[in-house]
């Protein structure tokens, strides 16, 4: 199945020196620079909090999703807030590159759940996640969020 996302604005996160695309509709925010607090007893996926707004949300190293060999952000403070169904989470990406306009139909080659297909950046691949699948693979990271 193709999806089309043609037109539509992706921000393009990089994880594990590899770049990936996430919805722009979905994202509410991008913080650099933040302080990650551990809090025990939550979810292995949750790598822990950060103060947003009025409150903290879960913070997930999006490297856990994507990275086949499993490797962490290295010490990254740069994570992207993405709109979830109960409250918002934290994506922990190595860095921010841009925001590119999507120009055609993905590429649906279903390797994965989490990707909506596959679209062209520069001169490479550029997998676009579902984020909303991305946060319903992930263990109470709702519990951490006041």
């Amino acid at each position: 199945m193709q999806q089309t996302l043609d037109g539509a604005s992706v921000l393009v996160v990089l994880v594990g020196g590899r770049p990936y695309g996430l919805p722009v509709r979905d994202v509410i925010e991008v913080l650099d620079n933040v302080v990650i607090t551990p809090v025990p007893g939550v979810a292995p996926s949750v790598r822990g909090v950060v103060r947003y707004e009025r409150g903290v949300v879960a913070v997930v190293p999006l490297s856990r999703i994507v990275a086949s060999d499993g490797a962490e952000n290295a010490g990254s403070t740069t994570v992207v807030v993405i709109r979830s169904a109960n409250t918002p989470v934290a994506l922990e990406v190595d860095d921010v590159v841009e925001v590119i306009v999507l120009v055609g139909e993905l590429r649906n080659d279903a390797r994965s759940r989490w990707l909506l297909g596959t679209g062209a950046y520069e001169e490479h691949a550029l997998p676009v996640l579902d984020t909303h699948s991305v946060v319903a693979q992930l263990d109470d990271t709702q519990a951490v969020a006041s």
